[in-house]
């Protein structure tokens, strides 16, 4: 048999080997799902706060400002946007406010976020975020 090895020569035919597969390492089924739920409560979150977040249509807004400010500052940050608190909410960081007037609500909610509110949300559409 020309063109074969000499180690080959003698022998009738190559046997491969079988192609077993790759063991299973125990535990990774977390692993391999982590980003998929990751994904899901990003995206949930994120929809749901497209959908709440105040619009110049908003009559009553849910403002929440820093953890750190107390009841007194968050007024503050209200009345210095312009607005009026309506009522509180169930921690001091969030208070429900509005402008009144529905042609400035729009300059109502960019100064609340100009003066530092974190969140300007549809109080309405939140039903049950203030206290009664």
């Amino acid at each position: 048999m020309a063109g074969l090895p000499s180690s080959l020569a003698g022998t009738r035919h190559l046997r491969a080997s079988p192609v077993r597969p790759a063991p299973r390492r125990a535990g990774g089924g977390w692993r391999q799902l982590w980003p998929a739920v990751a994904l899901l409560v990003v995206s949930t979150s994120v929809i749901s706060l497209t959908m709440l977040t105040a619009k110049a249509s908003t009559e009553h807004v849910a403002v929440v400002v820093p953890p750190w400010y107390g009841a007194r500052e968050a007024m503050e940050l209200v009345g210095r946007a312009g607005g009026r608190v309506i009522e509180m909410g169930r921690f001091d960081s969030m208070v429900v406010a509005t402008h009144g007037e529905a042609d400035t609500q729009q300059r109502f909610l960019d100064a609340l976020r100009s003066e530092g509110a974190w969140l300007t949300l549809d109080a309405g559409a939140l039903r049950g975020c203030a206290t009664q």
